[in-house]
């Protein structure tokens, strides 16, 4: 099973490629091997959103957060910018 940073590694990478589809796959894995709830995957994740245009998405799940710290804020302001 893959470990968290795996993920969080993996996400910015697919966001330079402007690869939607992709990450819409990733995210969907992510869920499915129960990492969404983990504040550097989130962070990751929205991030990626951003990057590829999804501000909305990006939005959504910074909205949903359990845990919210300084990063995850940044990331948001940082889509919007």
């Amino acid at each position: 099973m893959p470990e968290t940073f795996a993920f969080a590694s993996i996400l910015p990478s697919c966001s330079n490629m402007v690869a939607l589809e992709l990450d819409m796959d990733i995210h969907e894995e992510i869920i499915r091997n129960g990492f969404l709830y983990d504040v550097v995957v989130e962070n990751s994740l929205r991030d990626m959103y951003a990057k590829c245009g999804s501000i909305w998405k990006a939005r959504e799940l910074f909205n949903k957060m359990h845990q919210q710290n300084v990063v995850s804020q940044t990331t948001m302001l940082a889509g919007y910018a």
